[in-house]
């Protein structure tokens, strides 16, 4: 049976890693822009995200030279972003801790997926201004890297 590489995998496991994260809200003191500091986040103030997304936007190939003269292709490398919506500034400290060492989908023998390490290539963040109403919103770039058999 031919190894079986999981589009649905990978998002989840993304998803589920924005998910675990801690977003703490971010307040200003003062209300003069230039001078305001950014006051200390409160653990009892965790925020959720407003939604995550995460889709697959790129898809790497390479032959598999194991066939001969086959003409047999497997994926080496997909891209994924993670968008994620917030109501309103929030603290990001804790999810670039974790992505700060690379998250690995571990090797699933049993339906013959292989591991996936997860390396962050990009994040853009569009914040609010600090008296505007909308929230954070980041999309998170990864190359998902898989393991060769």
């Amino acid at each position: 049976m031919a190894r079986q590489y999981s589009k649905t995998r990978v998002q989840n496991f993304i998803r589920d890693l924005v998910l675990a994260a801690k977003f703490y809200p971010i307040t200003y003191d003062g209300d003069n822009d230039d001078k305001g500091v950014v006051a200390e986040a409160i653990p009892d103030n965790e925020v959720r995200p407003q939604s995550v997304e995460v889709n697959q936007t790129a898809k790497e190939f390479a032959t598999d030279s194991r066939y001969g003269r086959s003409l047999v292709r497997y994926p080496v490398e997909w891209t994924f972003e993670a968008i994620i919506k917030f109501n309103k500034e929030v603290d990001f400290d804790d999810l670039e801790n974790v992505l700060r060492q690379v998250p690995t989908i571990p090797r699933d023998e049993a339906n013959e997926h292989p591991q996936i390490d997860l390396e962050v290539s990009d994040i853009d963040y569009d914040e609010p201004t600090r008296k505007g109403s909308s929230g954070t919103r980041v999309t998170i770039t990864f190359d998902a890297n898989v393991e060769r058999a």
